[in-house]
């Protein structure tokens, strides 16, 4: 798969705005943006066997926003299919966009992770 953290001037403003806090904020959205979105997988797919449209759209919306947080704009767009999906009541067709986003999530943690250890 190929590499999903695509936008690093995303992390880079956080530098420019926090500077020498920068390395502990960004930790701590990453930090915060790996331990919620299992929580929001799991939602997702419980509202799904349950076809409950706004809790899979609240997942969906969460999951979007802490991929743009953290700069993996691939990722955020195919939450944000999901979420159109559901805002239309339409949850059959989202089997195949879930697969590819928990794919693509595991290279993001793995790729965020690293950055993580790579701060100073």
């Amino acid at each position: 798969m190929n590499k999903i953290l695509t936008d690093q001037t995303v992390l880079d403003q956080y530098i420019d705005l926090f500077e020498d806090e920068a390395s502990e904020f960004i930790r701590e959205i990453i930090d915060s943006f790996l331990e919620d979105a299992p929580k929001q997988f799991a939602e997702l797919d419980q509202s799904l066997s349950q076809n409950d449209t706004v809790t899979f759209r609240r997942a969906a919306h969460t999951l979007k926003t802490g991929c743009k947080t953290v700069g993996a704009p691939a990722l955020a767009a195919k939450f944000l299919e999901l979420e159109g999906k559901s805002e239309k009541g339409d949850l059959t067709s989202v089997v195949s966009t879930i697969i590819d986003c928990k794919a693509m999530f595991d290279t993001l943690k793995s790729e965020l992770i690293t950055k993580n250890n790579g701060l100073d």
